[in-house]
């Protein structure tokens, strides 16, 4: 009967690899860094007014394998805290594909009923995307765009999602 909340998201950090060969002139090899993206994930139960129920995050777990592997974990989180028997899953994300395209598969491998799912974008990376948005239009001024990008926000804010779409 509880409503548990999935956040999944990817980041950035550097990974350190010592290069191979001769060392330098001072005796070091040196060292590449490049970037990687870890996929991470947090499971916690929420209340009916929608606030996080304190100390229930069931699972913080990460990755820097592929999307497919965090999934895969995240259904083995799932399934053994018997997620198929909560009364609502809300997923939350960032708008990247790599997350949305595997929810119904997470969905169906956990056993859920996908009508008690509710997916979310979440704010940040909303307002994210609405600047993106302004700033492509043509024909706008800074302000304009500012403007826009600003009433938009506010509309979310107050819950007139509608209103944005529209």
């Amino acid at each position: 009967g509880t409503r548990l909340v999935i956040g999944i998201d990817g980041g950035r950090l550097r990974t350190r690899i010592n290069r191979k060969g001769a060392p330098r002139a001072n005796g070091r090899r040196g060292f590449d860094a490049p970037w990687r993206e870890p996929k991470v994930f947090v499971v916690y139960a929420i209340d009916k007014q929608g606030r996080k129920v304190r100390g229930s995050a069931l699972r913080y777990d990460a990755t820097l394998e592929d999307a497919d592997r965090i999934f895969r974990i995240l259904a083995a989180v799932l399934i053994s805290i018997g997620a198929a028997d909560a009364s609502e899953l809300i997923v939350v994300g960032d708008g990247a594909e790599w997350i949305w395209d595997r929810v119904p598969g997470l969905i169906e491998k956990v056993g859920f009923d996908a009508k008690r799912v509710t997916e979310v974008l979440d704010f940040y990376h909303a307002c994210e995307h609405l600047h993106e948005i302004a700033t492509h239009v043509r024909g706008w001024t800074e302000g304009q765009k500012k403007a826009w990008f600003h009433r938009m926000r506010h509309l979310m804010r107050h819950d007139k999602v509608d209103k944005v779409l529209d």
